[in-house]
C-alpha cells in the first residue's frame, strides 16, 4: 500500500516537475525579459538554497514526520508555482525559483526518510527503483505538455502550463496525506517485529549532530555527489560535445536522451536487484564507475572525423552513460540506507540529499571547464569516475565485513552486515 502510493505521488510530482524543466527557461527569457545570464545566474543561486534545505528537510523530518514534513514542501511549491508564471523581473524570479528549490530537495529527504521507515533492506531499493521509473514517466509527460506551449509559444500558454504544474502539486498533496495512516501501521509492526527479535538491544538518546561526525557515511556522501556529475555530462556535457565537436547532427541529442529515458524506465528495477546486499551495493557502484569511464573514452573518441563513426560512438557511449547511471543510483540507495542510523532517518537521507544535490548544483561548471580541455578533460572525467565507483565498492566491502570492536564506532548506530538485508 505505502510503495503504490509512493509511486503516484511520485508520478504526478514529476508530470509537474517536467513541464516546469521543458518551459522554464524559455518562459523567462521571452515572456519576463531575462537575459541567459541572469537566468543562469538565478537557477544557480536556487540550486544552491536547495542543497541548504536538504539538510533542514531531514532533520525537520525526524522531528516534525517525514509526511507532515513531505506535506508541507508539497503545497509550498504548488503555491510557488501558482506565482511563479507572474514574476515580473529578476529579484523576484531568484526568490521564487530559490523557495521552489529548497522545497524540493527538503522534499526529496523527506521521501527518502518516509523510504527508510516503511521498508527494510532490499525493499528500499526496490521502492526507489520504481519510484525512479515513475519520475521519468511522469517528467516525459510533463515535457508532452511543455512542448504543447513551446509550439503555442505565447505568454498565455507558457503561464497555461505553470499553472497546470501548480494544480498539480496541490493535488499531490493530497496523496501525502493518504499516506500517514499506511506508514503508521508499517512502522507499528517492524517496531514489534523488532522488539521481537532484538529484546535486549540498548537504547540511546538521539543526537542531532551524529550524523555529521560519523565519517563513513560523510565518506559515502561525497563519493554519492560526485557520482551525480554524470548528471550533468548527459545534461549539458553531451549536447554542446555533439553540436560544438563532433560530425554527428544535432538533433542526435534528442534521440539519445529518449533512449535514455526508455533505458532507465526499463532496466532500473532489474538491475538495482544486484544492490540487495551491501556488497552487492558495492559491486554494482565499481561497476558504474568503470563504465562511466569507459562511455567518457567513448564520447571523447567521438570528436574524431566521420559523421557516422560520431554517431556509432556517441550511440555506444549514451547506452553506457546510462548502465552506469542506474548502477551508480541502485548502490547509492543501498548504502545510504544501510550504512545509516534507523533512529535518525531524516538526518541521514538528508544528508545524502544534501551531498547529491550538491553534485548536481556544479556539474554544470565542472562539466564544461572539463570540455573546454577537449580530450584531455574527457580522459579527467573517466579517471573521476572510475576513482568514485573504486571508492564506494571499498567503502562497501569494508563496512560488509566483520562488525567493528566498539560497537559505538561510526555514530553510535548498528554495524552494517550483508546479513541484515
Amino acid at each position: 500500500m505505502v510503495l503504490r502510493q509512493l509511486v503516484a505521488l511520485t508520478a504526478v510530482i514529476a508530470v509537474g516537475r517536467g513541464i516546469f524543466y521543458t518551459v522554464s527557461a524559455l518562459f523567462l527569457t521571452r515572456v519576463v525579459d531575462l537575459s541567459l545570464a541572469e537566468v543562469g545566474l538565478g537557477l544557480t543561486l536556487a540550486g544552491a538554497a536547495g542543497v541548504v534545505a536538504a539538510l533542514v528537510g531531514g532533520a525537520a523530518a525526524d522531528r516534525f514526520g517525514a509526511v507532515r514534513t513531505l506535506t508541507l514542501t508539497v503545497v509550498l511549491q504548488g503555491l510557488v508555482l501558482a506565482v511563479y508564471p507572474w514574476v515580473p523581473d529578476f529579484l523576484t524570479f531568484v526568490l521564487t525559483a530559490s523557495v521552489l528549490s529548497a522545497a524540493f530537495q527538503a522534499g526529496s529527504s523527506a521521501r527518502g526518510a518516509i523510504v527508510a521507515v516503511a521498508f527494510a533492506g532490499a525493499g528500499r531499493v526496490v521502492a526507489r527503483a520504481r519510484m525512479r521509473v515513475a519520475t521519468n514517466l511522469g517528467i516525459s509527460l510533463g515535457a508532452v505538455f511543455g512542448g504543447a506551449a513551446i509550439w503555442l509559444d505565447t505568454a498565455a500558454s507558457y503561464r497555461g502550463v505553470l499553472m497546470l504544474a501548480a494544480v498539480l502539486y496541490l493535488g499531490a498533496s493530497l496523496l501525502v496525506r493518504r499516506l500517514s495512516g499506511a506508514l503508521a501501521e508499517v512502522t507499528e509492526q517492524r517496531h514489534t517485529n523488532r522488539s521481537q527479535s532484538e529484546p535486549d538491544r540498548m537504547t540511546h538518546p538521539l543526537d542531532r549532530w551524529a550524523p555529521y561526525r560519523d565519517r563513513r557515511y560523510l565518506t559515502l556522501v561525497a563519493l554519492s555527489g560526485i557520482s551525480f556529475l554524470q548528471m550533468g555530462v548527459f545534461e549539458v556535457g553531451v549536447p554542446l560535445w555533439i553540436a560544438g565537436e563532433t560530425e554527428a547532427p544535432a538533433w542526435l541529442y534528442a534521440a539519445l536522451l529518449l533512449a535514455n529515458t526508455a533505458l532507465v524506465i526499463g532496466l532500473q528495477v532489474r538491475l538495482s536487484r544486484s544492490s540487495e546486499t551491501i556488497a552487492g551495493a558495492g559491486r554494482a557502484s565499481l561497476r558504474g564507475g568503470v563504465l562511466m569511464a569507459v562511455a567518457c573514452v567513448a564520447y571523447a573518441v567521438a570528436g574524431t572525423p566521420g559523421a557516422v563513426a560520431a554517431v556509432c560512438l556517441l550511440t555506444v557511449a549514451a547506452v553506457l552513460h546510462t548502465l552506469a547511471e542506474i548502477l551508480f543510483s541502485a548502490g547509492t540507495w543501498a548504502l545510504g540506507y544501510e550504512l545509516a542510523d534507523e533512529a535518525r532517518p531524516g538526518a541521514y537521507q538528508g544528508l545524502m540529499t544534501f551531498g547529491n544535490a550538491a553534485g548536481t548544483m556544479v556539474a554544470p561548471l565542472v562539466v564544461t571547464t572539463a570540455l573546454g580541455h577537449g580530450y584531455g578533460g574527457w580522459s579527467v572525467l573517466a579517471a573521476v569516475f572510475g576513482v568514485t565507483g573504486l571508492g564506494l565498492f571499498v567503502l562497501a566491502a569494508r563496512a560488509a565485513g566483520p562488525s567493528p570492536a566498539d560497537p559505538d564506532q561510526m555514530g553510535g548506530h548498528r554495524a552494517a552486515s550483508s546479513s541484515r538485508m
